[in-house]
């Protein structure tokens, strides 16, 4: 048998040390402030780095704006044919996007949020995909089916239905919460040299289960599910940083081991494929798992 002594520094969750893929990731840049509510050349038009791939046509909210715009936030005072859509201030900065997920039974109609990433994703290793959302309070109902695509290739569609690909990360129940963000994330492993992040709800109408919204106001232009979203993240994730001894050689030279303890700084014995924390006799520490094979 071979004993092994793997020396490695722990991966704490979501934690990377990379930067951050996702330029504008809180959609503060833009070209200007923008006054009412957006057709889909008006997003692309005024969001820097973010496009919308199909004819639906997302939104962009600011607090800097006149409160009588539609598009002003936390409390627009327009008073035009179309219904507020809620109240909600960006989870960071003063400007947020947001997307309808589902309108009318039948209809299909979807919108959605593409960005292309700074660098494409290297295949084979780990990264977070994430983004934070909130249920526009007016809106008639929430959905569990808000997605997170990423592709080698931009996606797109001259209609604004849906869609039809695989999100790699989507939402683990319904997004209820009108009030806080909440974080919709997961690691992945790239399969692929992922250049583009697409956001959205990728399923089906008869594949988008929805529950009511408790706070719907029903006004004209609030049916459906519509979701404010900030903060996007695709990063890579930090890995594993291994080399492996022959048992015995965690000794040296120049220095001893005097104590092992676990990561509570309770001593413990040196066992097999238990990580543990080596104090040496020059006050150095090293964390290490010892395997046999």
């Amino acid at each position: 048998m071979k004993t092994i002594i793997s020396i490695f520094t722990l991966l704490l969750a979501f934690q990377s040390t990379a930067q951050n893929l996702v330029p504008n990731p809180s959609f503060e840049a833009t070209n200007g402030s923008f006054c009412e509510i957006m057709y889909a050349s008006d997003f692309s038009a005024t969001s820097q780095n973010w496009t919308t791939p199909t004819m639906g046509s997302p939104d962009l909210y600011s607090t800097t704006i006149p409160s009588s715009c539609f598009n002003h936030q936390p409390n627009s005072t327009y008073d035009g044919p179309i219904g507020i859509k809620g109240s909600q201030l960006p989870r960071t900065g003063d400007v947020m996007s947001a997307i309808s997920v589902f309108s009318i039974q039948g209809l299909e109609q979807r919108e959605y949020l593409q960005v292309q990433l700074s660098t494409a994703l290297t295949p084979g290793y780990n990264y977070i995909v994430e983004c934070y959302v909130s249920l526009a309070d007016s809106q008639e109902f929430a959905t569990n089916q808000l997605g997170m695509y990423l592709s080698e290739q931009a996606i797109s569609s001259n209609s604004n239905n849906v869609l039809n690909y695989t999100p790699q990360v989507t939402a683990n129940d319904y997004i209820t919460d009108t009030q806080k963000w909440v974080r919709i994330a997961d690691t992945i492993v790239a399969t692929g040299a992922y250049t583009y992040l697409t956001i959205g709800n990728f399923s089906s109408d008869n594949q988008t289960p929805t529950i009511p919204n408790p706070t719907s106001s029903g006004q004209a232009g609030t049916y459906g599910a519509y979701y404010f979203i900030d903060d996007v993240r695709v990063e890579r994730l930090r890995e594993l940083d291994t080399d492996e001894y022959e048992f015995g050689d965690y000794n040296t030279k120049h220095k001893k081991v005097i104590k092992v303890v676990d990561f509570m700084g309770r001593e413990v014995e040196f066992k097999p494929n238990t990580p543990v924390i080596l104090i040496y006799s020059d006050g150095s520490r090293k964390r290490v798992i010892k395997s046999e094979q």
